[in-house]
């Protein structure tokens, strides 16, 4: 860490109506970032009452993906907007430089993580599906039900509720949505979900099955950044909730067409619905 990043805060609370997420910075080059809070202004309930890792990206070399180390080079906030924290880190061998994005919009709704890296180097750099865009340790006060939908046809949804029990594997793939709801009966809850139309979600539990990893796996294949070229990993939103599951969906529901609808369409109640599809490969 070099001079000007030690004298920056190391540690930011941004916070929704619905989301309180607190987030440290360090010196450690492995694990850099980690989540000491997540949980929901009215309910309480801590989720990761126990620091979290946030998983850093490593590069891929041929079959393998190698880590490497992420130095922090400090710290922005801006508040216009709600609250945006935007971490930057470089790493030497590659030379990359990458900005770790936190950002909680007014109302209710997620705290969004957007992560993007540019390869400085003078060659090519490779990015593979073993990069995790997110991966959190969960802790439930009572029985959790995940619940997940099949991207269908509208009319025709398929949902699927699994209450998590001890040792659980779940994981998810393109065939669903890309966000994953953790009810905690009609009480309160979390929510995880990513931007973007591939990948999925693992989902995993301990002897204790309140005890529980979700971790975010968008990339499904190899991504090459020439010299100048920027890695935009997607979005990973986080979020809690209070109330039942249609509570924290529809709150869900309201912060996507406040903040991520197209304006024309959010705007214009005659603007034609089509659906779009932006693909960064």
């Amino acid at each position: 860490m070099n001079a000007h990043a030690a004298k920056m805060p190391t540690t930011w609370t941004l916070s929704t109506d619905d989301t309180e997420l607190t987030l440290k910075v360090s010196k450690a080059t492995d694990s850099p970032i980690t989540l000491l809070g997540l949980r929901n202004p009215k309910q309480k309930w801590n989720w990761t009452p126990n620091s979290s890792p946030v998983p850093m990206p490593g590069v891929q070399i041929g079959t393998d993906c190698r880590p490497v180390n992420w130095e922090f080079r400090g710290a922005t906030e801006d508040r216009k907007n709600g609250h945006q924290v935007t971490l930057r880190f470089t790493c030497a061998d590659p030379s990359l430089e990458m900005k770790s994005i936190w950002r909680a919009l007014p109302g209710p709704g997620p705290v969004e993580n957007e992560v993007s890296i540019e390869n400085r180097s003078g060659g090519d750099v490779t990015f593979g599906p073993a990069i995790a865009a997110a991966q959190i340790k969960l802790v439930a006060d009572a029985p959790v039900t995940l619940l997940r939908s099949d991207k269908t046809q509208a009319g025709d949804g398929v949902v699927h509720q699994d209450v998590i029990g001890p040792n659980a594997q779940l994981s998810t793939d393109a065939g669903v949505i890309p966000l994953i709801m953790l009810g905690v009966g009609a009480t309160h809850g979390a929510y995880i979900g990513f931007e973007w139309e591939v990948g999925g979600f693992k989902v995993s539990s301990e002897t204790d099955p309140l005890r529980i990893t979700a971790s975010v796996h968008p990339i499904t294949e190899n991504v090459t950044r020439s010299k100048g070229g920027v890695f935009a990993i997607p979005s990973v939103y986080y979020c809690t909730y209070k109330g039942d599951i249609d509570d924290g969906s529809n709150r869900f529901k309201r912060w996507f067409w406040n903040h991520k609808i197209t304006r024309s369409l959010h705007d214009n109640k005659g603007e034609p619905w089509v659906e779009v599809c932006m693909q960064d490969i």
